[in-house]
């Protein structure tokens, strides 16, 4: 069983069979002056799970990704401008060979979007903005 924290966003994975016994934990390094910004509080953000990997949300709005059998893991799609308020409030979408991340702090003025990333490598393929032009096409890198 996996286990998601609110904000440092840590996974813990648990042994069922064992009294719940902790088997590993993944704890990304998290940025606390992003704090202030982030939308709806320091809250539990999720995970999801795709292909052996639990890819945990981040209120950063980065995606992170740990290897279901030994925890070892790295943060990849980031987005960097968590201090304008651009920060996740809910838990990532797997879908086939992608993920699905979106972002709040309309509050902050902040443009909302939709970004979809390679669920292997977190490389990004394309981001849809929810206000505004997006010329007519999904934005790509």
């Amino acid at each position: 069983m996996y286990v998601h924290t609110p904000f440092p966003n840590i996974v813990y994975a648990l042994d069922l069979k064992n009294e719940g016994k902790i088997i590993w934990k993944y704890e990304p390094k998290q940025d606390p002056s992003v704090i202030p910004v982030m939308c709806c509080d320091t809250v539990y953000r999720g995970v999801a799970y795709s292909d052996g990997t639990i890819l945990p949300a981040s209120g950063r709005h980065d995606l992170g990704r740990a290897r279901c059998g030994h925890g070892q893991g790295e943060m990849e799609g980031r987005q960097r401008r968590s201090q304008k308020g651009e920060t996740n409030t809910a838990t990532v979408l797997p879908v086939k060979d992608k993920v699905i991340v979106g972002i709040s702090g309309a509050e902050f003025g902040v443009r909302g979007h939709v970004t979809a990333y390679e669920a292997k490598t977190g490389k990004q393929l394309w981001r849809a903005y929810t206000l505004g032009p997006d010329l007519g096409d999904l934005v790509r890198p």
